[in-house]
């Protein structure tokens, strides 16, 4: 059996340290001080558009695309083919008009792809999945990019504020709001 002075000692990484007497309660009256002026933090590198990222707690309930928003949504063509997706865009003929599709190579990282008519050309672009955070953004990874909680919230996003379009081969630059819905029957 320890002795009283073994007892009021504690182990820390092999080295032994007295404990501390135990903490009373003490009632203390806060003293008046001067406030200090209140430091602005910088902003972040990236911002998140709507509300914070999404704590995945009901993975094992949810399908992936009910978990990005696309489930059961008019712009949303789960199996159709990037041929199929740019000849329904196509045939729409209105700057304006954009699907979700899933993407080619089913990757991870970028499990659709957001199709956009616009000036008789149509766009495909990346929707990746950032997994740290859980949420999504369009095209390459790029600083101070816009990220979303969902794939529909970049969808009502891009409906309210302009799309930027970049040809990749001719590398000008073209805007659009996503405007018209297309279903690929």
């Amino acid at each position: 059996k320890p002795i009283a002075a073994e007892r009021r000692k504690a182990s820390i990484a092999g080295q032994e340290m007295p404990l501390l007497p135990p903490i009373q309660n003490i009632n203390l009256k806060p003293t008046p001080s001067k406030s200090a002026p209140v430091q602005k933090l910088p902003e972040p590198a990236s911002r998140s558009v709507s509300s914070p990222p999404r704590i995945n707690v009901s993975a094992s309930c949810m399908t992936p695309e009910q978990e990005a928003g696309v489930y059961n949504k008019e712009w949303y063509a789960s199996s159709c083919d990037r041929r199929a997706a740019e000849e329904a865009l196509q045939k729409s003929n209105k700057d304006g008009a954009f699907l979700i599709r899933k993407s080619s190579g089913q990757d991870l990282k970028q499990p659709y792809t957001l199709v956009v008519f616009y000036n008789r050309r149509v766009y495909n672009i990346p929707v990746r999945y950032i997994e740290v955070t859980q949420q999504y953004a369009l095209g390459k990874e790029k600083s101070g990019e816009e990220r979303f909680n969902s794939v529909a919230e970049i969808i009502q996003n891009h409906q309210r504020t302009p799309l930027v379009l970049i040809d990749s081969q001719s590398n000008t630059k073209d805007s659009t709001k996503l405007n018209y819905a297309v279903r690929v029957s």
